[in-house]
C-alpha cells in the first residue's frame, strides 16, 4: 500500500492596514504548502493586478472597512484551497 501526503494550501494576506481616503496600499501576500497561485478579491475598490502577491490596492470608500481576502488555488489532491483576509480601515 501507498499512501501520499498532500501538503495544504496556505495563504496569508499580511497584516490589516489603515489607509487615507483616496490612497493605495501595497499588499505583500504569501501562500505555501500545495498552493502555486493565489487571486485577490474585496467587494469595492481596484487592483492593480489580482493575480499578484505584490498588487496595490485602492479602497473606494471614504471611511469605514473593506476586507480584502487572498485565495489560493485549489491544489491537486484531496486539499482545499486556503483564504485569508487584510481588514483595510
Amino acid at each position: 500500500m501507498v499512501v501520499t501526503v498532500n501538503p495544504l494550501a496556505t495563504a496569508n494576506a499580511s497584516v490589516d492596514q489603515t489607509v487615507c481616503a483616496g490612497g493605495t496600499i501595497t499588499l505583500a501576500g504569501t501562500i505555501g504548502g500545495g498552493a502555486t497561485t493565489s487571486t485577490w478579491s474585496a467587494p469595492t475598490g481596484a487592483f492593480s493586478n489580482v493575480n499578484s502577491l505584490t498588487s496595490t490596492y485602492t479602497p473606494s470608500i471614504a471611511s469605514g472597512t473593506v476586507n480584502v481576502t487572498i485565495t489560493t488555488n485549489d491544489p491537486a489532491g484531496p486539499c482545499l484551497a486556503a483564504t485569508d483576509v487584510m481588514v483595510v480601515t
